[in-house]
This record gives structure tokens, C-alpha cells and sequence, in this order.
């Protein structure tokens, strides 16, 4: 289905009007008892039913942010070289599930200049 620019703009127009309007009702109705009291009750309702699925989340993966949290430390306030040494099993579990902050900002420049340092063929003409 094409629409013409014209059309899209309508479309724009329009979905910009809802969300003010909305915006505006959320901000008059917000400070109101009845909705304050809405609010908790939907909010209570929402943490009894789904307090077992937090609990087994961190059950499940309780060694991995245990890792995540001693890694985070040590990049923190002592080296990551120390962390290796000290839990080389924390460190082994960042690794296998891909922890994205394992590479430092130097690491990665540090691995930047060994490969450009290669021999390339093509450098030689």
C-alpha cells in the first residue's frame, strides 16, 4: 500500500495530535486520588502475579551476575587482569555468554593495531 506525501503527512499530523492529547490527559488526571490509587492497585496486581518469575530469573542466573557485578568492580576500582587471576571461572562464564563490556576501549585498539600491523600484500606496492 503506497501512500502519497500528502497522505503521509496526514498520518503524522494526526499520530502527533493523539500523543499530545494524551500527554495532556495523563498530566491533568495524574496528581488525582482515584488515579494514584488505580496506579497501586494495578501495580500490586502486576508484582503478585509475576513475583515467581523474578525469583526464578535470579535463581537461574545467579553466578552469572555474581560475575557481572565482581567483573564491573574490579574495572572500577582495581584491574581486570587481577579479576582474571582472582575468578578465572567468573571470568570464563563473561566469556561464554558474550559479556559486552569484557572489551575495554584499549583492548579493542590494542587488537586495531596488530591486525593493520600484518603484512598485507598489497602494502608492499
Amino acid at each position: 500500500m503506497d501512500y502519497s506525501e500528502q497522505e503521509i503527512k496526514h498520518i503524522v499530523e494526526m499520530y502527533k495530535q493523539k500523543r499530545t492529547r494524551e500527554k495532556q490527559r495523563y498530566q491533568s488526571i495524574k496528581d488525582t486520588e482515584a488515579f494514584k490509587m488505580e496506579n497501586r492497585r494495578r501495580s500490586r496486581e502486576h508484582y503478585e502475579k509475576n513475583k515467581n518469575m523474578k525469583v526464578e530469573y535470579y535463581s537461574q542466573n545467579k553466578e552469572y551476575i555474581n560475575a557481572k557485578s565482581s567483573f564491573t568492580y574490579y574495572k572500577n576500582y582495581k584491574t581486570i587482569e587481577e579479576f582474571k587471576e582472582k575468578y578465572p571461572d567468573r571470568y570464563k562464564l563473561l566469556v561464554a555468554r558474550n559479556y559486552d563490556r569484557l572489551q575495554s576501549p584499549s583492548a579493542s585498539t590494542d587488537t586495531e593495531n596488530s591486525s593493520s600491523s600484518s603484512a598485507d600484500p598489497s602494502d608492499s606496492l
